[in-house]
């Protein structure tokens, strides 16, 4: 899976926040020629220790 996510980084009281830009922007996604242009009011990511994933994944 993969996400591209566009707008504004922000650090706030330890929380990382993905700030939407000021105007909409559209993905330009084609699907079956349609034009599906996408919003996002906001977006929450929970970070994962990487350590733990190293560590079991045998990469050094």
């Amino acid at each position: 899976m993969r996400l591209s996510v566009i707008g504004i980084l922000s650090k706030k009281d330890g929380d990382l926040m993905i700030l939407p830009p000021p105007e909409p922007i559209s993905t330009g996604c084609v699907f079956l020629s349609f034009l599906l242009p996408t919003y996002f009011d906001g977006i929450v990511l929970r970070l994962v220790d990487r350590s733990y994933f190293m560590h079991n994944s045998g990469v050094s």
